[in-house]
């Protein structure tokens, strides 16, 4: 599994993941190490995904093969996703997220969109970012208590800040290697 997370933020979308492919049981897994899971497709759009890693690429090419004449359409690439996450025992999840604010959720043939928040991928996983994001961070506050951050950097440091701490922690054997950081805005 992995976890990938997204928050919309009025300067625009804010997601972050991990890059660690994790198969238990398996005895080939394709890859040595990771993969990129958060993709940016178009300076309008970024789609995350979480799961069977050669389902979600092929459906990340798919949508990458149809955006080469401009602007990203949207409803076109909800429906590729769509279709994508309906694989049976080969499942992904996805996150889109847009250069207009828009972030949406795909998993099990259905697409959630207009989502302030949203994240997919392993649910214990999930719970220890949510602890670490709601946390306080006293190191962070000292060295940024006479800055004038905008609320979307300071939230995208505060979701970095709970994905590493994911990465770093022992008790998740599913989300490892390093982060991955996208803002718009």
């Amino acid at each position: 599994m992995t976890l990938v997370v997204g928050e919309a933020t009025a300067q625009g979308p804010r997601l972050v993941s991990d890059t660690k492919i994790y198969f238990p049981g398996a005895t080939h897994i394709g890859y040595d190490r990771g993969a990129l899971k958060l993709v940016v497709l178009h300076h309008e759009l970024a789609v995350g995904f979480a799961g069977d890693v050669a389902v979600a690429l092929d459906a990340v090419r798919a949508i990458h093969g149809r955006q080469l004449d401009g602007a990203p359409n949207v409803p076109q690439v909800l429906r590729i996703l769509e279709e994508a996450s309906t694989g049976g025992r080969r499942e992904a999840e996805f996150l889109v997220a847009t250069g207009d604010g828009s972030l949406a959720r795909v998993r099990h043939g259905r697409s959630e969109v207009g989502l302030d928040d949203a994240w997919i991928g392993d649910p214990r996983a999930f719970s220890r970012f949510q602890e670490a994001r709601l946390a306080s961070d006293p190191v962070w506050a000292s060295l940024t208590s006479d800055l004038d951050l905008a609320s979307g950097t300071e939230r995208m440091a505060v979701l970095g800040r709970a994905m590493r701490t994911v990465i770093d922690s022992d008790d998740v054997d599913s989300v490892g290697d390093f982060c991955v950081c996208v803002a718009y805005g």
